[in-house]
């Protein structure tokens, strides 16, 4: 089944299934899933997944590098790793799933490099931004509350500055290739399950047409 979108009632066809929105995006969703060959869909299959996973990725790297500089060994690992490392993987991957593929299912925005450019600042801003600001916080509560590395106080925030652009500089390298990774891979997963949409979209019209 080819499914037309259409804002007006006179522009659908007399004999056409009348979907909503919702399930409209379940139905493609049913037929990308169940689809026989995974070589034309697997971008849209797993793509999310692959972006979420880099995220979970970055925030390991991140967190295990504030966490060496203050020596906490084992203190707070698991209430470091937790929402840092898992919260950005599961909710990169839903904001992909969510407002990227949808999109792009449901044909809504016309312009592929908006997209395009919408999935790469929700990358780096889930993937980079958010572990970047919460795990040098996080890492210094717990050197603060185990006494495992000796910290200015939160109240001498120029010292505190400067503690934490000292431990932050040998991060800035890995912290601009990473950024530069996660744009790239994000825009060309984007670029990639636009083409396959459109290839099932073409195959789905072609099919129709021989039945």
């Amino acid at each position: 089944m080819v499914l037309l979108h259409s804002n007006k009632l006179e522009n659908i066809p007399k004999d056409a299934v009348i979907f909503t929105e919702d399930e409209a995006l379940k139905y493609q969703w049913d037929e990308i899933s169940n689809h026989d060959s995974l070589s034309k869909t697997w971008s849209l299959q797993y793509g999310a997944g692959v972006l979420g996973v880099l995220s979970g990725l970055t925030g390991v790297y991140i967190n295990h590098h504030y966490r060496g500089r203050l020596r906490l060994g084992s203190f707070g690992a698991f209430s470091t790793y937790l929402p840092i490392v898992v919260l950005p993987t599961l909710v990169t991957t839903a904001f992909h799933k969510v407002f990227v593929q949808s999109d792009i299912i449901l044909r809504k925005t016309k312009c592929p490099v908006c997209l395009q450019v919408q999935a790469a600042a929700t990358q780096v801003a889930l993937g980079i931004g958010y572990p970047s600001i919460l795990a040098p916080i996080a890492a210094y509560m717990f050197a603060t509350r185990h006494f495992t590395y000796r910290l200015p106080p939160i109240s001498k925030y120029k010292e505190l500055f400067a503690t934490y652009k000292k431990m932050t500089r040998p991060l800035s390298t890995a912290l601009s290739i990473s950024l530069g990774i996660h744009v790239l891979i994000a825009m060309a997963l984007t670029q990639k399950e636009i083409l396959d949409f459109h290839r099932l979209e073409q195959d789905s019209a072609t099919e129709e047409l021989l039945s």
